[in-house]
């Protein structure tokens, strides 16, 4: 759902990324972790290259249709946008020190938040990071809660690149689907179903919340080569060696 956004103004305090926690992956007995960060107005630079290094058509080389690409990558564009505004949570996803995922969160009123943009993404060509969109709605779940929300709500976005849409997705979460006069199919969640919804969710993974987190600057820590790095390429070369 589109929701106004604002701009931080000059005066706007200047914090960093704080690490809320970290989910617990296991595919095919090998365990990985994705950790979130709650990103914040001193963030900016780092949104905005993160953005510009993202080529989603390489992260997906051998594809026959690049149908929808352009509406995938503006989602991200726009979570990426919402950093630093005022009425907006964004939260960031990471797995072997590169983003994987960004949600942004719109506090609408009170007791209300709307999810406005989310996107995932392979961390290097054809290397999906399994669960990521799971792991950041977890935490869409429990920012709910943390909020005493009594509701979330959101509009599924129109767009289908891989074929996939996202429909599919918020059904298997539980979300009800209502037809709207002004925005037509709409996704709602009482706040009876949040902390189960959650805990639906972590049958995924293993989720540990970050306690007293100490603020990080991301671009010292993280890196945005969505590639196999020098030491990456060395270290699976030496492995190769010594397997042969």
């Amino acid at each position: 759902m589109q929701a106004l956004r604002q701009n931080p103004t000059p005066n706007t305090p200047a914090f960093q990324a704080r690490k809320i926690g970290t989910a617990i992956t296991k595919i095919n007995n090998i365990k990985n972790e994705i950790q979130l960060y709650k990103l914040d107005s001193s963030d900016i630079p780092f949104a905005r290259k993160m953005y510009m290094n993202i080529d989603l058509e390489k992260l997906h080389p051998n594809l026959d249709s690049y149908k929808d690409f352009t509406n995938w990558n503006l989602l991200i564009k726009q979570a990426v946008d919402s950093v630093g505004s005022e009425k907006y949570t964004t939260i960031l996803a990471v797995q072997n020190k590169r983003p994987c995922g960004i949600m942004s969160i719109f506090q609408k009123a009170p007791k209300h938040s709307i999810l406005d943009r989310i996107a995932t993404w392979p961390i290097k060509p054809d290397k999906k990071v399994e669960h990521a969109g799971k792991v950041l709605m977890h935490s869409l779940f429990r920012h709910a809660i943390n909020k005493s929300n009594n509701w979330i709500s959101l509009t599924p976005a129109g767009c289908k690149p891989r074929y996939k849409s996202c429909i599919e997705f918020y059904k298997k979460l539980g979300f009800d689907f209502v037809e709207t006069p002004y925005n037509g199919l709409e996704c709602r969640m009482g706040k009876s179903d949040f902390a189960r919804r959650a805990a639906q969710v972590e049958n995924f993974f293993d989720f540990k919340e970050e306690i007293n987190a100490q603020d990080v600057d991301l671009r010292k820590i993280l890196t945005l080569k969505f590639d196999d790095t020098i030491g990456e390429k060395c270290k699976a070369f030496l492995q190769k060696l010594r397997q042969n």
